[in-house]
């Protein structure tokens, strides 16, 4: 009897994660950031989250096209590409920037904007100063200059 073994994917070195491999980063990185006690503030959150997994590979780059987002119906947008390969803590901390989003009502008050770029540029920057798992990112002066004008920048910013 031949078994067929899948071929597995591969773009710019990262591996393409399974359905088993996204659900357990997910609830293990919950699961951190409930156990440690140190925010408790996003208990009942999460128990009203609603996730959906959406897949979406890196460019050719490892670039990710997607990443993490939240809506004002209290949805967890994660493509598995981008969560996946994350170290712990950054795990954490990319988990806590879009709670936070939901805390401070960031996707309904997003609505009241014209310049979304600039909306999400300044909620993104709020909610970052709070939380040190996150890497520092720094804007460049042209990135400046597109958010100004309500363009979108890169993902790398």
């Amino acid at each position: 009897m031949n078994e067929v073994v899948a071929e597995e994917k591969v773009i710019a070195g990262i591996k393409e994660p399974t359905y088993r491999e996204s659900a357990d980063a997910l609830d293990y990185t919950i699961i951190d950031l409930l156990s440690r006690n140190r925010y408790p503030a996003y208990g009942s959150l999460i128990l009203r989250l609603i996730v959906k997994l959406k897949w979406s590979p890196p460019d050719e780059d490892g670039i990710p096209t997607e990443t993490l987002g939240v809506d004002k119906k209290g949805r967890l947008f994660c493509n598995p590409w981008f969560f996946n390969p994350l170290e712990r803590e950054c795990r954490i901390g990319v988990m806590m920037h879009e709670l936070d989003h939901l805390l401070l009502n960031h996707p309904k008050e997003m609505e009241d904007y014209s310049n979304k770029t600039r909306a999400n540029v300044a909620m993104d920057l709020c909610v970052d100063s709070f939380i040190k798992e996150l890497p520092r990112f720094k804007y460049s002066k042209e990135d400046l200059q597109l958010i100004a004008k309500g363009d979108r920048v890169s993902e790398a910013a």
